[in-house]
């Protein structure tokens, strides 16, 4: 194949990858976030970095079919020194013409330390769509995975892709 000849073949081979980037993207959703309100992590007591800590958030969906929808969402994490399991997860979202709501299924998170320092939080988890109206309704009863990490004092982004 001659430069001119596979340049040609690169460049559509790419323009194919273009066409299809729409349908991948709208299997997944980013979720910019942000803390509500004061959530300290509460000692248990029964051993030294065994904690309880519940956080409510509010989110702006960027991408995927629920595109433009606030969530507003509550979680239970418990935590074992620099590592969390998460006990709850739940939560709804809204946009006109659409509402859903969404359970957490299982997660896990750590601490992100630099220089001994905690300078963020990071995790993951799966969960599944309880209840879709609009548009979005086939989603329903469908799982997703999620990845999270703080980008800021508060501040969040979480990655949801559907399955």
């Amino acid at each position: 194949m001659t430069g001119q000849k596979l340049l040609a073949f690169c460049i559509g081979i790419a323009g194919l990858a273009l066409i299809q980037l729409p349908a991948f993207a709208q299997k997944t959703d980013k979720l910019r976030c942000q803390n509500v309100g004061y959530n300290p992590s509460q000692p248990i007591g029964d051993s030294k970095g065994h904690a309880i800590s519940a956080s409510e958030y509010t989110c702006v969906v960027e991408g995927g079919p629920a595109n433009g929808a606030v969530v507003t969402g509550t979680t239970i994490w418990e935590w074992r020194k620099a590592n969390a399991k998460m006990l709850s997860g739940i939560g709804v979202g809204r946009k006109p013409g659409t509402i859903y709501s969404y359970e957490n299924t299982s997660g896990k998170a750590a601490l992100i330390m630099s220089d001994g320092k905690v300078v963020g939080v990071e995790g993951s988890g799966r969960g599944r769509f309880t209840m879709m109206s609009g548009p979005i309704a086939k989603e329903y009863g469908k799982a997703y995975s999620w990845t999270f990490k703080t980008t800021g004092a508060g501040i969040f982004e979480i990655e949801v892709v559907h399955e």
